[in-house]
């Protein structure tokens, strides 16, 4: 038993490394790619194509937008719902979440920042970076995780890095996500049964939940850091 437990970990790790490795080799692409105004379309059709491939499939970019952290975060979210409704889109979207997390936390943790930086946006990682000694980091960290427009990737690796805050926070990082991940997932399925106004209501009011998300989270990260000077 032990030794099956083992060989299953050994092939993770062996499977994140390959994944950081195509990553990095082809960021330029990826970088491309995440910025082609038809990327919804082409990814969905394309999965849809390959029948029940589909699924784990989703799960693998699942898992790869949070390692990586550059396609759109709510591609695989929209892509499920349309394909396989908001039950399943949500099923495949939160555990590939959770498995992302626990990868990117192994990442920060194993090889650490020199790894990171060039994976994730430097300078929102020296502002999380400052601020994890401080007592209301674990607070404000939380809220962050559960906020829309938020660099929840860039977070993670942070935390990773800084050894300070505990595992828990996989757990915080899954499941504060839970509500943007169900709208995304229904907007999804309201778009593959063809009720686009009802996409675009869902999708604005998405879009200014994230911008509030985004102000409320720069505000914080300023008193954060005034009180720590």
């Amino acid at each position: 038993m032990k030794k099956s437990r083992k060989v299953i970990g050994l092939a993770g790790c062996l499977a994140v490394l390959l994944l950081l490795l195509c990553a990095l080799h082809r960021r330029e692409q990826w970088m491309s790619l995440a910025r082609d105004p038809d990327l919804i379309r082409r990814f969905t059709g394309w999965v849809g194509s390959i029948g029940s491939a589909g699924i784990p499939v989703l799960l693998l970019f699942q898992i790869f937008q949070i390692v990586v952290a550059i396609l759109p975060g709510g591609l695989v979210e929209l892509a499920g719902g349309i394909l396989y409704g908001p039950l399943w889109g949500f099923a495949v979207a939160l555990s590939g979440i959770l498995l992302g997390t626990l990868c990117a936390f192994w990442i920060s943790r194993r090889f650490g920042e020199p790894l990171v930086r060039r994976l994730v946006n430097g300078e929102q990682f020296d502002r999380y970076k400052k601020l994890c000694a401080s007592r209301r980091f674990e607070a404000a960290a939380l809220l962050f995780f559960f906020l829309p427009g938020v660099p929840k990737d860039i977070l993670i690796y942070t935390i990773g890095c800084s050894g300070v805050l505990s595992r828990r926070f996989i757990l915080y990082a899954t499941l504060a996500r839970i509500p943007s991940v169900a709208v995304s997932c229904f907007a999804g399925s309201v778009a593959g049964k063809g009720d686009f106004l009802m996409f675009a209501v869902i999708y604005a009011a998405f879009l200014a939940a994230g911008g509030i998300g985004a102000l409320v989270h720069r505000r914080i990260l300023r008193r954060l850091e005034q009180k720590e000077k």
